[in-house]
């Protein structure tokens, strides 16, 4: 069972919500208790994520505590749920929201249901995956760490330059700037070796296959997956651990390392 933490102040229909959880999860509505305490119950690490809305009951941005709450559980997804009717003030305070760190936006309306699946049972087992990832994170520098962070909270809706930005609530010369700023390849190869390498973590942590799971990531056939794995530098044969250890294996550390050596030399008279 999958323990959801909703922060929903002036949120009209908390009964259904609830409904749509209905034998896979359970809210933990703490709308009536002060975004400081909502962070504390959050920290105790019981929870699989937290559904927010955009705004508090006085109308203004939650974007601090989306902030707060990513700081406490960086593995984590933060769901932000607005109201099928989009007012401007709404629309004006996502930005904010997904810059501070919410993975997703979910509508309320009749689909609700698939849409809280879709973002808590997809990242259930984030954590172990994510664990075996974190090591080579430390190796892509800010500002173009936010680029590899999104792929690897969504690495289905990362898969254009187009949909990153629109995740990040950025433009696409910004995502650009941000790896020339870092010195890393461009997004669009940044993405390529993101999702490149969530599938062999979890190739590495789950028992899976590897066909299960690049159909899962988006990558539709071997014939994509091998191109995707080629502009890394890789070969399909490189995304399977033979230690079988739950260690990501060393030939998709090396092809990182190596594609941030070579834009290193590029950048140098």
């Amino acid at each position: 069972m999958v323990r959801i933490l909703a922060y929903l102040p002036g949120w009209a229909r908390p009964t259904r919500l609830a409904g749509s959880v209905v034998g896979w999860g359970e809210i933990d509505d703490v709308s009536g208790a002060s975004a400081a305490r909502a962070v504390a119950a959050y920290a105790s690490g019981e929870y699989a994520g937290a559904v927010v809305t955009p705004l508090d009951a006085a109308a203004r941005p939650t974007y601090g505590l989306v902030r707060a709450l990513v700081h406490r559980r960086p593995s984590a997804p933060i769901v932000l749920l607005v109201s099928d009717k989009l007012d401007r003030s709404v629309a004006a305070a996502l930005g904010p929201a997904i810059r501070a760190g919410a993975r997703s936006v979910v509508i309320h309306e009749p689909g609700l249901r698939d849409a809280l699946q879709s973002a808590f049972l997809a990242t259930s087992h984030i954590g172990c995956w994510r664990d075996s990832l974190l090591p080579l994170l430390q190796l892509v520098p800010h500002p173009a760490r936010r680029i590899v962070q999104q792929c690897w909270a969504d690495p289905h809706g990362s898969q254009r330059v187009a949909q990153l930005a629109l995740a990040l609530a950025v433009h696409r010369r910004t995502l650009a700037n941000w790896c020339v700023a870092s010195h890393v390849p461009p997004p669009d190869v940044l993405i390529d070796w993101s999702r490149v390498a969530v599938l062999a973590a979890r190739l590495a942590t789950e028992d899976t296959t590897l066909d299960h799971v690049a159909i899962d990531l988006g990558f539709g056939n071997a014939g994509t997956l091998r191109a995707a794995a080629r502009r890394c530098g890789l070969r399909l044969r490189d995304l399977r651990s033979s230690a079988n250890d739950g260690a990501i294996p060393l030939a998709v550390e090396s092809a990182l390392r190596m594609a941030l050596r070579r834009e290193d030399d590029e950048g140098v008279p």
